[in-house]
């Protein structure tokens, strides 16, 4: 549900603000026909409904592309980045003080909040959805009774409509009221019959679904209201193409005489009811605009088109890490595995000994207090290579995953490549890591006297099994130093609690050593 409701938050920022660019350019183009401002409509309800938009360095587009993170929930510091400087600085401050991740707190509240939000908006899209559905059906049994009108196809008479509307989606109806006058009734069958032909019925469906499902968003309101104006200009400037000032006039005047009736259907074109004064006056001054003029306007109509369905390209933020559990559990730290830079994955290959291979040089690097029985992380590294298990619940561990590191980095080779891993602890470069209780990525990268080595810092993801070269491994490292020294938590294994032994000295013998609260030593084989 928090997903969905991210997702649909990234719709309404990206609609809301072509609802704002369309709203300013309508402004050069009123004395244009409607036809042009009705299509700019269509491109901002297409970013209401379409969660993709292509990325393009020409985009007029104001906003980004994903304004906010799926992963925003697992941030340390959670913030916007809608690509507008008043909105973020709005935003984050809130986001990133009371609603920011508490290490010592076993609930994030900004998940919470979105979750509760999600729930929310779930509840208010059906209830709009609903109503208007129930008026619909209630609507289409009543004028089940209507007459057909002689000598006109799908057209019917009806006592229980105030207003010509069209009825139906796959083959509509046309639904007029008792009363209306033969030469009134031939401008208003003109008018439904051009809505129908150019598919309006099923536009104003849709688009209305579309505003439901934002129906939080102020824009989409304004925007469903304006395009439902313009479609309305639009037909009658279609009717009217042809006609003289008579013609516009008498087309005016069966305006006017549905202009105070509502159908009381959103979703349903109906005539007379959207703006009649506004309409009546652009009827009766209508001109056909000069070649050149319409050239111009649909070349400007079709840039300012695709300006709006394309995003601006940006960056891709860093990974997004925040802490799991506190009070309540093991506290945990956990990576969305979101690059920055869109790395791409690095091949490697799985590390390999046999059986004369020999354990010196292993490192433990992390490991669960409570041995297999946990279920937990065992990390270690040495000549062979990046080792990672997991407890199987009994007395064993299972591999999850191991890289042969020397065959990825040269420094690793440089450290490890004369198979001398006891030498190895003594030089001034060491590979270091470290493992978030969560099991989802490890990061590890160079130290070398004590600096880190720009380059060579790496985020193994788990559950994809992909290894990234990025410097984000070390941005991990530096956020798990920080949280230990702010708020005393203790990350991976507990000194002296556990350690890895081998009683022959052979690789493939090795064993993690557990030492209890009461001194008793309990000993794990790893294969």
């Amino acid at each position: 549900m928090t997903d969905w409701f991210i997702t649909v938050l990234n719709m309404t920022i990206a609609g809301g603000a072509a609802a704002v660019v369309v709203l300013v350019l309508r402004l050069f183009l009123r004395k244009l026909p409607r036809i042009y401002s009705y299509v700019l409509w269509l491109a901002v309800f297409w970013r209401f409904a379409c969660p993709f938009a292509l990325e393009t360095a020409f985009s007029l587009f104001p906003v980004n592309r994903e304004s906010v993170a799926k992963d925003i929930v697992y941030d340390l510091e959670p913030a916007v980045d809608t690509g507008i400087g008043l909105i973020d600085q709005a935003v984050n401050p809130v986001l990133s003080g009371s609603l920011a991740p508490v290490p010592t707190a076993s609930a994030n509240p900004l998940q919470i909040l979105l979750a509760a939000l999600g729930a929310v908006w779930v509840a208010g899209a059906i209830l709009c959805v609903g109503v208007q559905l129930w008026r619909y059906l209630r609507f289409a049994v009543k004028v089940r009774t209507g007459v057909a009108v002689p000598g006109e196809d799908r057209v019917l008479w009806s006592e229980w409509t105030d207003v010509p509307v069209v009825m139906g989606l796959v083959r509509p109806v046309i639904v007029l009221p008792y009363g209306i006058g033969e030469k009134e009734l031939s401008y208003i069958l003109l008018h439904e019959r051009a809505h129908i032909a150019r598919g309006d019925h099923l536009v104003k469906a849709v688009c209305f679904l579309i505003t439901a499902v934002h129906w939080f968003q102020p824009l989409a309101w304004v925007s469903f209201r304006e395009m439902c104006r313009d479609m309305e200009m639009c037909c009658d400037e279609r009717v009217v193409r042809d006609m003289d000032l008579e013609g516009r006039k008498g087309y005016a005047g069966a305006l006017l005489s549905f202009a105070k009736r509502k159908s009381g259907i959103l979703q349903v074109p109906a005539f007379g009811e959207s703006h009649t004064k506004a309409r009546m006056k652009r009827v009766l001054s209508f001109r056909r605009p000069a070649a050149a003029v319409n050239v111009a306007a649909l070349l400007c109509t079709a840039l300012a088109g695709c300006g709006l369905l394309t995003s601006p390209q940006g960056t891709e933020s860093a990974p997004a890490v925040t802490v799991i559990g506190g009070a309540d559990g093991p506290t945990s730290i956990f990576v969305a595995g979101k690059l920055a830079g869109g790395e791409e994955p690095v091949p490697y290959e799985a590390a390999v000994w046999d059986g004369t291979t020999l354990a010196d040089g292993i490192v433990l690097d992390a490991a669960g207090s409570g041995g297999p029985g946990e279920e937990g992380l065992l990390v270690f590294h040495g000549p062979q290579g990046v080792f990672v298990l997991q407890g199987d619940g009994d007395s064993g561990f299972r591999q999850l995953i191991s890289v042969d590191m020397a065959g990825v980095d040269e420094r690793y080779g440089e450290l490890y490549g004369d198979g001398d891993g006891a030498a190895a602890k003594d030089r001034d470069a060491e590979i270091q890591f470290v493992v978030k209780d969560s099991g989802n990525s490890i990061a590890m990268g160079f130290l070398e006297d004590g600096q880190r080595l720009e380059g060579h810092g790496y985020l193994l993801l788990l559950d994809s099994q992909e290894l990234y070269r990025t410097d984000d491994g070390f941005q991990m490292l530096e956020t798990l130093e920080e949280l230990e020294a702010e708020h005393q938590v203790q990350m991976g294994m507990e000194d002296g609690q556990s350690r890895l032994v081998s009683d022959t000295g052979r690789f493939q013998d090795l064993e993690l050593e557990v030492t209890g609260e009461n001194g008793t030593r309990e000993r794990f084989p790893l294969f």
